[in-house]
């Protein structure tokens, strides 16, 4: 047996490999978009990362390796993506690229691999926010709103011009500054 097939064996065939591939999409993306968006991440990190007495440094770890525990050693998300992709279109599936978020639960569902109340995961980023504006004392929390969503009103200046007029938080953590948070 050559070691590809019994990659293949041991990931639990077509099926197992989709249902891995469904948790690292957003909702309505395909596969080559979501390779696009952490690419697009990875990127923006990269500049964070400066140089401090000649050697590099860097300022944050790089979003795309925040599932370092799912995923096996040495591999990011553009990684993880890439080879799952890349084993199922060894398995026959040459659209895989063109595959989105919808279709492959679709997938999954059909292969009957999981029960009929499953929900599935997503890359989804939701948010929650509250005012955070001198002299005004208010606890009350907004949310949970999507990344889109927070986004396009910051670009519109709902929070102030660099959203200083609020905490936000992704749903579950510690609240902070906008900068601090929504990458």
């Amino acid at each position: 047996m050559k070691a590809e097939e019994i990659e293949l064996e041991q990931s639990g065939g077509k099926g197992a490999l989709e249902m891995q591939l469904v948790g690292m999409l957003k909702k309505g993306e395909t596969v080559l978009e979501a390779l696009q968006r952490l690419g697009a991440k990875a990127k923006r990190n990269s500049r964070s990362t400066r140089k401090v007495n000649g050697k590099a440094k860097d300022d944050t770890a790089m979003a795309v390796d925040n599932k370092a525990a799912e995923t096996p050693k040495g591999f990011n998300d553009i990684d993880m993506i890439t080879h799952l992709a890349s084993n199922l279109m060894s398995l026959g599936d040459t659209d895989i690229y063109s595959r989105s978020y919808e279709e492959l639960v679709r997938a999954v569902r059909s292969s009957g691999r999981v029960g009929p109340n499953w929900i599935p995961p997503s890359a989804d980023i939701t948010y929650e926010y509250k005012w955070d504006i001198p002299g005004q004392s208010t606890e009350e929390t907004f949310g949970p709103f999507s990344e889109d969503e927070m986004k396009m009103w910051y670009t519109a200046a709902y929070f102030g011009e660099s959203g200083e007029k609020v905490k936000v938080r992704k749903v579950g953590d510690d609240w902070g500054a906008w900068d601090d948070v929504v990458t």
